[in-house]
Order: structure tokens, then C-alpha cells, then sequence
């Protein structure tokens, strides 16, 4: 038996799967009359699937979708991330992405051009870092695609150094891949030396 939510006049029935989305995100849906979502089904009636984005940032159905994909904490380590609740196939595009253009770096940008880009704190801002990512960014199309198949309830990486000439902050990799660079930085960036040395230490750990 699914739950009950009431949200003003609302009623929304959920299964489990639509649950755990639910309490995830920790948003309401605004339907004006009841919705039964059974556990194989995500709409009856219309789209009942809410956007991450707000409305400022437009409105392209690509957009994310908070059925699709929550910003979740994986673990005390690493932080928050984008966990995405349904599968990929390798080349498929995720989601078409957006935000605001901003002149300067800060925390939850992506970089578009020089001096430009992309301030983005409900998706991609949270898209965690691997060495061997399983997704890839494209800047210019603003665009998320599937750099391998991608089970369902898995967390999103990107490779940092894809899209920044420089990191709003470096940091020590622990992404644990074979490949791993020890210190990320951005794509026009030297190590500071300090991150050189624990990187290094992350390494012989793992040997």
C-alpha cells in the first residue's frame, strides 16, 4: 500500500520507488486532485514529474526531472551528489542542462568560456568527481551524456578538469580508480605542493 501525502488541496498517493524520491527531494507535488502512482508507474495523470530546476532557469522538458535524478549525500567523505534513480544507456543524454551565467568562480559553477560560467547549485554544481567518470558535460550544447551504461540508483561523475581551467578549489582525489590523478585541479592549474603530498600519501595507501 502506498503512502499518503496531502499538500494543500493535494492528494498524492505513492509507491516506493516513489517514496524514497519523495523524501529525497523533500518536495510537494502540486496537483489539484488525487493521483494514484502504482509502483511500476511514475504518471496517471499528466506529467507528474517536478522539475530540479526553477522556473527562471526555462522551461526545456530535457531538464532534469527530481523523478529522474535528487542532489543526495553519498557519505561524511565525499558529501552530496547527484544520484540517478533510473538507468542509461552508454551515449544517451541524461539531461539537457542550465543556470545563471556568472563572470567569476565559485562553488556549483561550470565553466563555459573564458571569464563565463554557468552557476548552477540544484544539479550539475553537485555532480561529483571521478577519474574515470561515468558521464561527460558539454559545455556548448549544455548537454549530460552517458560516457558508459549507468545502472539505475547510481551516483553521477564527471571529470572535474573536462570543463575548468581552474578548480574553484583543489582538492586530494579519493575516487580510488586505477587512473587516479591523486590531485584535481583544473585543466590550466599546477598542484599546490601540500595537495602533491597528501595525493601522493592516497596513492601508496592504495598500493
Amino acid at each position: 500500500m502506498g503512502a499518503k501525502i496531502n499538500a494543500g488541496k493535494t492528494q498524492i498517493i505513492l509507491g516506493d520507488l516513489e517514496k524514497r524520491q519523495y523524501k529525497a527531494n523533500r518536495q510537494l507535488l502540486a496537483y489539484s486532485r488525487i493521483a494514484v502512482v502504482p509502483f511500476s508507474c511514475v504518471v496517471l495523470f499528466g506529467d507528474l514529474s517536478i522539475m530540479l530546476y526553477p522556473h527562471s532557469y526555462g522551461e526545456n522538458p530535457r531538464h532534469p526531472k527530481s523523478t529522474d535524478f535528487s542532489v543526495v549525500q553519498k557519505d561524511d567523505n565525499t558529501g552530496f551528489g547527484v544520484i540517478s534513480y533510473r538507468s542509461f544507456k552508454a551515449n544517451e543524454v541524461l539531461a539537457h542542462v542550465s543556470g545563471e551565467v556568472v563572470s567569476d568562480i565559485r562553488q556549483h559553477t561550470l565553466q563555459i568560456a573564458r571569464n563565463k560560467h554557468l552557476y548552477d547549485p540544484y544539479f550539475t554544481g553537485y555532480l561529483l568527481h571521478s577519474c574515470n567518470p561515468n558521464v561527460s558535460l558539454n559545455m556548448k550544447r549544455l548537454t549530460l551524456t552517458a560516457l558508459r551504461d549507468i545502472p539505475e540508483n547510481s551516483f553521477l561523475y564527471m571529470d572535474y578538469a573536462e570543463t575548468e581551467d581552474t578548480l574553484f578549489r583543489q582538492f586530494s582525489c579519493s575516487c580510488g580508480q586505477e587512473n587516479c590523478r591523486g590531485v584535481i585541479t583544473g585543466r590550466k592549474e599546477t598542484p599546490y605542493i601540500n595537495l602533491v603530498d597528501s595525493g601522493a600519501r592516497i596513492r601508496m595507501a592504495r598500493s
